[in-house]
């Protein structure tokens, strides 16, 4: 595999979504304290993962939301274990396509690579919801 270099807001900016993640956070999250809430890999469509971002870096604005990373023509996959404990996720430039490294707190572990790249964000707690869950 080509040397992984670490995907900088630059490269992001011009991806769907990636606008709407930084006006949320103040600038581009660091995805260190995440819990999963899906992983959907395909080979037909485009393949995500789901996180609840619950701490974006020390003095977000706004250092709570559900955000989407979605893959697009997923080339490789290795994927280990499952989790709802906290996750770090980083996302790399490997000869033009784009990794998605996971590490868990326990056992969730892997990288995801495919050629395109894009994000949803979901201010957390969704609308109707108190942050307890009520």
């Amino acid at each position: 595999m080509p040397e992984l270099t670490p995907a900088t807001e630059k490269d992001l900016l011009d991806k769907e979504g990636a606008t709407r993640i930084i006006e949320w956070f103040g600038r581009w999250p660091t995805f260190h304290d995440s819990y999963l809430l899906d992983l959907h890999l395909s080979i037909w469509e485009r393949s995500f993962v789901r996180v609840h971002v619950y701490r974006a870096f020390d003095g977000a604005p706004n250092s709570e939301a559900i955000v989407t990373i979605f893959l697009g023509r997923l080339l490789r996959s290795e994927v280990r274990g499952l989790t709802d404990q906290l996750l770090c996720i980083t996302i790399y430039r490997s000869s033009g396509n784009f990794v998605v490294e996971i590490e868990g707190a326990y056992e969730l572990s892997g990288t995801i690579e495919a050629v395109d790249i894009s994000f949803d964000l979901c201010p957390w707690p969704p609308e109707g919801r108190t942050r307890t869950g009520q």
